[in-house]
């Protein structure tokens, strides 16, 4: 499994009515990353990707740091206006 050099790919969709969905994908074929975990440590909130590589994540807005995780790929920090 290459676990040294794939980085995710991150876009934002805003959603008109539903708040803001973040889009997970993997860089080198920019397919739609599922199962991927966004969390803060300081809130302890956690949310995951969807099937479609999709994510609720306006509750996180204002949080210091923000995690995105998968087994096998390297974790990456953001702060909420990053993403």
């Amino acid at each position: 499994m290459l676990r040294i050099g794939l980085l995710l790919l991150i876009l934002f969709q805003l959603e008109t009515a539903f708040g803001q969905v973040l889009s997970v994908r993997e860089s080198a074929s920019e397919k739609p990353m599922e199962y991927v975990t966004i969390a803060s440590q300081k809130s302890k909130m956690m949310v995951q990707t969807n099937d479609k590589g999709e994510a609720d994540i306006s509750s996180f807005k204002g949080q210091e740091k923000i995690n995105s995780m998968l087994f096998g790929y390297i974790p990456i920090t953001r702060i909420y206006p990053q993403l």
